[in-house]
């Protein structure tokens, strides 16, 4: 496993989150990782716009699921 995946479950478990909400985190971690082809923490704005692109254009997503509640 690697080590972000790691860290990220490890923060999740002591949060408390459940395990279907790890779960679910996680999946849509592996898209952006999948996407952008390194780990997340060395990903810059750019990139992170560029999924937000494709998951808005290909992926049908509205942007309601994409950004945080404030």
């Amino acid at each position: 496993m690697q080590d972000w995946i790691q860290s990220m479950t490890f923060s999740m478990e002591l949060r408390g989150f459940a395990k279907s909400t790890q779960k679910t985190y996680l999946a849509h971690m592996m898209r952006f990782y999948s996407f952008c082809g390194k780990p997340p923490a060395s990903v810059g704005y750019d990139e992170v716009r560029a999924f937000l692109h494709h998951a808005i254009s290909t992926r049908k997503l509205s942007i309601g699921n994409l950004l945080p509640v404030s």
